[in-house]
């Protein structure tokens, strides 16, 4: 697991992902930062980074 990811009911499969009413199957009503022994990563509940900003003009490509 990514040292960027929050390991928290949030992101996790048994959650219903939402940051402020987070619901566990198992734990019910939870912190969206808490966890415990049954979490596991959803990758579809992770907000991806925004992509970076490249200035196409400093890329320099040279024939080989």
């Amino acid at each position: 697991m990514s040292a960027s990811v929050d390991k928290g009911c949030i992101n996790c499969v048994h959650s219903n992902g939402e940051f402020e009413k987070c619901y566990c199957i198992y734990k019910g009503a939870v912190s969206p930062h808490g966890s415990c022994r049954k979490y596991k990563l959803d990758l579809l509940k992770i907000k991806p980074r925004p992509p970076l900003n490249i200035n196409t003009e400093d890329i320099v490509i040279e024939k080989i």
